[in-house]
């Protein structure tokens, strides 16, 4: 069996560190505070320099963040939030590939009886199938893991699960996962675009 890259899984649960803390961080610090530019906010951002560029999010009310690190590209989702004045984002880490519709070579499938969220991170980045259309990517997440559709329209399929990610102390976290599948014309050729959504658990207020 493919083994996933060390490198990238450690990459993956350092960024989830990062969106839980982004959860206590206001709306007009969160792009200084991710590039470590503002030392004085609490929490500490748990990884300085793992993100080397931020991109400024569009105006809306929720704000995506694409960031840049010296693997991958991702973006940060965050809903701004306020529970009696302190700070409660909502916050996603989104991993998004495009794929040209078509025959590759197809990723490794790779398993895991456990659930761990590096598998699901592979799936995306290295979609296990020969033939990329639409409906062939809608079909292998239907089929797999047991996800629950929870939206099946021409222009976009939702699938929902729970993955676990276990962090370097051996706790484990359950993070809602949501991948959306899209048909997009790019330069006037068919492409599918998967993101994968992972949901950290709402900040609890006392």
């Amino acid at each position: 069996m493919a083994q996933l890259q060390t490198t990238q899984t450690t990459e993956l649960s350092d960024l989830l560190d990062i969106a839980y803390a982004l959860r206590s961080i206001e709306q007009n610090q969160i792009e200084p505070w991710m590039l470590g530019k503002n030392e004085l906010l609490r929490p500490k951002n748990p990884h300085l320099g793992l993100v080397t560029a931020v991109r400024m999010p569009v105006i809306g009310v929720e704000k995506h963040y694409e960031v840049e690190t010296p693997n991958e590209t991702y973006t940060f989702i965050v809903m701004p939030n306020e529970d009696d004045g302190i700070t409660n984002n909502k916050v996603a880490l989104r991993v998004s590939k495009t794929y040209h519709e078509g025959q590759r070579t197809p990723g490794a499938f790779i398993k895991s009886d456990q659930h761990e969220l590096p598998y699901l991170v592979h799936w995306v980045k290295n979609l296990p199938i020969a033939d990329v259309t639409y409906e062939n990517a809608r079909e292998f997440f239907a089929r797999n893991n047991g996800f629950e559709t929870e939206v099946r329209r021409p222009e976009l399929s939702t699938f929902y699960d729970q993955y676990t990610r276990t962090r370097a102390d051996g706790t484990k976290d359950t993070l809602d996962c949501y991948v959306r599948i899209e048909p997009k014309r790019k330069n006037g050729e068919k492409t599918v675009i998967l993101h994968l959504d992972i949901e950290v658990a709402p900040k609890k207020i006392k």
